[in-house]
């Protein structure tokens, strides 16, 4: 008779062991990772948010319906004079946007020394900074710009363009295909009833500006 001092082992309890050894591990892992992810987070200040997406949404200004509260303190800059030989382009600008819109079938625009002020300083202060954009070297747009010039306005706008004469900046401003018309609608606008022009150089070029404008009615 064949005895063993050792009692035969059972095969499922050594399968229940290994099961029971492997959930105890698995548990250990699990609370490990619930603790180090609960403490991270909890070091966070509430609110924070996990990532931010930031649009630039910086516009082409076009036109400005409305108006901004008036900067203090007022600007005491004045236009200066053109260079001999480009005196006459705001001239030329202005007949021929009023030339385009006879032709249209629509009324002159009437020439406003304030708009032109407003558009001769912003021409200024543009090619000082080497580069025409619709937002000053202040920050301000072209509602704010009108307004230091002494214009009250229901809404105003400004086109501009870089080029060498005044028949191919106004060509530029036509060249456009409704509905992605803003240089050309601001042309044609039934709305604006004055109109200040600037042409200013800039190195090898020049800067034309239109400033278009509705005064307010009481």
């Amino acid at each position: 008779m064949n005895m063993s001092l050792y009692p035969r082992r059972s095969r499922g309890r050594d399968i229940l062991l290994v099961v029971g050894w492997l959930f105890l591990v698995g548990l250990g892992i699990a609370l490990t990772w619930y603790g180090f992810t609960w403490t991270e987070e909890a070091d966070q200040p509430e609110g924070t948010p996990s990532s931010v997406a930031v649009s630039d949404t910086s516009p082409q200004a076009t036109v400005w319906p409305t108006i901004t509260s008036l900067p203090s303190p007022m600007p005491t800059t004045q236009a200066e004079p053109l260079p001999a030989g480009t005196e006459g382009w705001a001239d030329e600008v202005f007949q021929l946007i009023n030339q385009i819109r006879a032709e249209h079938g629509l009324t002159p625009y009437t020439r406003s020394e304030v708009l032109e002020l407003a558009a001769q300083l912003h021409g200024q202060d543009s090619a000082q900074r080497g580069e025409l954009s619709h937002i000053g070297s202040d920050g301000s747009n072209v509602t704010t710009r009108v307004q230091r010039a002494g214009y009250e306005a229901a809404g105003v706008s400004e086109i501009t363009v870089t080029g060498n004469s005044p028949q191919w900046a106004v060509d530029w401003w036509m060249d456009e295909t409704p509905p992605n018309d803003p240089h050309r609608s601001a042309i044609l606008s039934t709305w604006y009833t004055e109109i200040g022009m600037a042409v200013v150089p800039a190195g090898h070029t020049h800067y034309f500006i239109a400033v278009l404008g509705r005064p307010k009615t009481p």
